[in-house]
């Protein structure tokens, strides 16, 4: 189904994986999948490495997930050092397939590799038309409630994020950790006159150093107090996962009272913190 007759059914929660990078992990991944399978997400979304570096990786994934596990899945589709061709030829194979829905990102170079050719794309809303020329796709874009860490100023960043949130058919935020932030994000795009939904991204914390850092390269800041509780977990997984669980739940449930039409659970190709998650919302039908 197209995610924008998703939302208009009511709330969707959707999960994120990335596809596994060798046999041990694929392994794992499908157990996981396993796993989740029966919590029935409204869609699921797979990402795609930087400069198309889990291109196959990410087709595989996409395609069993929706052929085998029955999914409404989306692939992600970032164009840094893609031409045209490249990006039109993607899309096409991925509707042939009968997908969808589609998140278009600008995505990064590889940090290993500083020296590789740019492509013929510089924004997210480039794809988002060229989507829009070439298939019937739902299209989504990524939302930085806190700001994108590339903007040159405030004001700049929410006018960039506001057109391509007005060509698209909705928005998923990276990882929000305070309501007040996905908040700010929909009223200042109701200011500047686009109100496409925008999906909350949550994201159930349980390695602190790992998270922290993907939390500062998206722009955001990482909440202390949740820090503070991590570091006194120390070693014990077990208490660390009460605590992240604990904070997702709350957020989550204040995200809904906000108003966000739809909760996207990071999963980090896990499955118990996701599980729990859902078990506390009372969305595992038990």
């Amino acid at each position: 189904m197209r995610i924008p007759d998703l939302l208009a059914r009511g709330t969707t929660y959707s999960f994120e994986f990335g596809p596994p990078r060798d046999e041990e992990t694929e392994v794992r991944f499908w157990r996981v999948i396993d796993r989740l399978s029966r919590l029935n997400p409204s869609f699921v979304s797979v990402t795609y490495g930087a400069a198309g570096s889990t291109r196959e990786g990410t087709r595989a994934v996409v395609r069993r997930l929706k052929d085998e596990v029955g999914w409404t899945t989306m692939p992600h589709l970032s164009c840094i050092a893609h031409s045209r061709d490249d990006i039109v030829g993607i899309m096409k194979d991925y509707q042939a397939l009968g997908f969808e829905n589609l998140l278009a990102l600008r995505g990064d170079p590889p940090r290993d590799q500083p020296e590789i050719e740019p492509g013929d794309f510089r924004l997210a809303i480039e794809i988002v038309e060229l989507a829009r020329e070439h298939t019937n796709f739902a299209v989504g874009v990524a939302m930085h409630p806190e700001g994108h860490p590339h903007a040159a100023s405030a004001a700049d960043d929410r006018a960039h994020q506001a057109a391509k949130l007005r060509v698209a058919d909705f928005g998923i935020t990276q990882a929000v950790f305070d309501v007040s932030h996905y908040v700010g994000l929909v009223n200042d795009m109701a200011r500047l006159g686009v109100e496409t939904p925008i999906i909350a991204g949550v994201l159930p914390v349980m390695n602190l150093n790992q998270v922290r850092r993907m939390v500062e390269l998206s722009g955001g800041v990482f909440p202390q107090s949740l820090a503070t509780d991590l570091e006194a977990a120390g070693e014990d997984r077990a208490a660390a996962r009460a605590i992240g669980v604990g904070f997702a739940t709350r957020l989550a449930r204040e995200l809904i009272e906000a108003g966000a039409p739809g909760l996207h659970f990071y999963t980090l190709n896990l499955s118990q913190a996701t599980r729990e998650l859902f078990s506390n919302l009372g969305l595992d039908g038990t």
